[in-house]
């Protein structure tokens, strides 16, 4: 395994990735809803780093209690409107 993946504590090191709420809700609804054994993948590692994904953005979003349905209808317009160029 390649030693920039592990710390000089032999733990895997971690990632922070920035995301906005909008696009949390969204890829965690689409996570929750996803049939993995459809996802084309060449690697269980992949699904693995994807249900890694999961847990992340599960307690991301709900720890703050904002995860509704009303959330997640308004979270679905705001990435369209963005996918649109709508939004900067």
């Amino acid at each position: 395994m390649g030693h920039e993946l592990y710390g000089p504590d032999g733990r895997p090191q971690m990632e922070t990735i920035r995301l906005t709420r909008a696009a949390t809700v969204v890829l965690f609804d689409w996570l929750m809803e996803v049939d993995e054994e459809a996802i084309p993948h060449t690697h269980l590692g992949q699904i693995q780093a994807l249900r890694d994904l999961t847990f992340a953005l599960e307690a991301s979003t709900f720890s703050g209690g904002w995860a509704t349905v009303e959330a997640s209808e308004a979270a679905l317009e705001i990435e369209a409107a963005g996918a649109r160029g709508e939004v900067e």
